[in-house]
């Protein structure tokens, strides 16, 4: 009997420790569709999941087909999924040695040239990328047996090559004559040839605008303007809990105030996320055109900045942040109330993390790109310090800065800038009443009402366009804004000319005393 147990105890640990290895191995698989994956992102088709970081601009002409069978509508869905996808898995295997994807969008031949070609790049330490961002194809031939179609394609995309101790990015517009067999139920590229070309420009319509710039500055009827813009945000919902609670805020009467502060302008933030990131919410904008008519009812032209709280710099999802641009413009740029648009809030901070070089040509392509979607309206880049103020000068039509520091340096740097030949627009500045006992740098609203008296001395002194940080003291600021430690969080809550329980505090009155002129208001 002993012997019996001797023998079935090896065999009862090794059942054991198959059985713990079948449970943890099924528990790995729940954890993993409950937490580390998308169950419904599983699913989708290799295209799909390409859409997800890749998109974009499609135009198909349907109508220049010359030759062979009609085309159906979900052969022209399979094409132009395939297509969008072979551009994706071409550039992915140009950054290194890697076929991923190639397989199923290109034939074997072709495939192995691809191949051949980023294994020469590693091999010679050159780096490639780059992206697609726009694509209008025009159908050629379509064979009556349904498996091979040519067709041209008219593109826009952007390259950056590198090398040691050379870094090369430039945009490219060229045609192609584009092959494409049906195989295995893919659409796979067999010939691609590259013929240059230059797109007709499509002409623009004539817009006059009530304001210009000329010598330098601002002008309307003939006459220098300056932009006195607020940063806004409603005191109980800053941020993002704007648009969540878009219809408690009473944007009405807090316009009317600003007006009546002798204001002639708003600035206003959309947050990449909150705006739907590149699939934009109708909602969102429904709200943004209501808001900016509720601006026109007060007289307040608008800033619209855009890609607030957002790091996607990376040329992979270029094409994301492409068509989250135009859901935004597209619906605004025709407004009225309009007045330019701020292209990012701050970008230079994002330096550190997301790479000079990266944040500085994503800063250029989107630049280049609003201009296609809406060309008459002012472009300006809302850097944190004036240090950055000229970068990008060539895509912008006005310089915007924000400042926190000494009014004396302002002076000092607007008289630096006196012979620029852009508008110049502090576009943040402002100070803090935060007054905790704990707190090193607290400061009083004396200390606050001095430091504006300050600052807006000087910029009435060099006539210089700017944007008050802010109307209101908030009661509540979100912990991804500043953060959730207190000594960053409850200054922040105290930048306002109206206090946490609606009294004008003393910067009030000089803000008032500075924009307002008696004979006009």
């Amino acid at each position: 009997m002993q012997r019996k147990i001797f023998y079935m105890f090896p065999a009862l640990i090794s059942a054991v420790l198959v059985l713990t290895g079948l449970l943890y191995g099924y528990s790995q698989v729940i954890v993993f569709f409950k937490t580390g994956a998308d169950s419904a992102e599983i699913m989708l088709p290799d295209s799909d999941k390409v859409k997800l970081q890749y998109r974009p601009q499609l135009e198909w002409v349907s109508s220049h087909q010359t030759r062979g069978r009609t085309l159906e509508k979900a052969t022209i869905e399979k094409v132009l999924d395939d297509y969008v996808a072979a551009s994706f898995y071409l550039f992915e295997n140009n950054k290194a040695d890697r076929s991923i994807g190639l397989k199923d969008y290109y034939t074997k031949d072709t495939r192995a040239k691809l191949v051949q070609f980023a294994s020469l790049a590693e091999k010679e330490d050159h780096q490639y990328e780059g992206t697609t961002i726009s694509h209008r194809l025009t159908p050629r031939f379509y064979s009556a047996d349904g498996t091979l179609m040519v067709l041209s394609d008219e593109q826009i995309s952007y390259h950056r090559s590198e090398r040691p101790g050379e870094v090369y990015h430039y945009y490219d517009t060229s045609r192609y004559e584009v092959m494409l067999l049906l195989e295995d139920n893919y659409w796979r590229i067999r010939h691609k040839v590259r013929q240059s070309y230059r797109p007709s420009a499509a002409p623009l319509a004539d817009k006059e605008s009530a304001i210009q710039i000329k010598s330098g500055q601002f002008m309307e009827g003939g006459q220098p303007f300056t932009l006195k813009a607020m940063n806004y945000y409603p005191q109980d919902h800053p941020w993002n809990e704007m648009w969540q609670n878009f219809d408690a805020i009473d944007f009405s009467g807090d316009f009317k105030l600003i007006r009546s502060l002798g204001f002639n302008a708003i600035r206003i933030f959309v947050q990449y996320d909150e705006f739907g990131a590149d699939q934009v919410s109708k909602e969102r904008t429904a709200q943004l055109q209501q808001l900016l008519d509720e601006a026109a009812a007060a007289e307040l032209k608008v800033i619209v900045t855009l890609f607030d709280f957002f790091l996607g710099y990376d040329l992979n999802t270029w094409t994301l942040s492409d068509q989250h641009l135009r859901g935004v413009v597209d619906v605004m740029k025709d407004h009225p109330a309009l007045f330019a648009w701020d292209l990012k809030n701050e970008p230079d901070l994002d330096f550190e993390q997301s790479g000079e070089l990266e944040v500085m040509e994503w800063l250029r392509f989107i630049a280049l790109r609003l201009k296609t979607y809406d060309p008459h309206h002012f472009l300006t880049i809302g850097w944190s310090q004036p240090e950055h103020a000229a970068r990008l000068a060539s895509v912008i039509d006005f310089r915007s800065f924000h400042f926190y520091r000494d009014p004396q340096e302002l002076a000092t740097f607007l008289t630096s800038q006196s012979a620029t030949a852009q508008p110049l627009f502090v576009g943040e500045m402002g100070t803090h009443s935060f007054n905790g006992w704990w707190f090193p740098f607290r400061k009083s609203q004396s200390d606050q009402q001095e430091y504006v008296a300050d600052l807006m001395s000087v910029i009435n002194q060099h006539e210089v366009s700017y944007g008050f940080w802010t109307l209101y003291d908030f009661r509540n600021v979100p912990s991804n804004v500043a953060g959730s430690v207190p000594w960053r969080r409850n200054p922040q809550k105290h930048f306002g000319l109206i206090d946490s329980k609606g009294r004008q505090k003393q910067v009030y009155r000089t803000i008032l005393q500075f924009n307002c002129d008696e004979e006009k208001y």
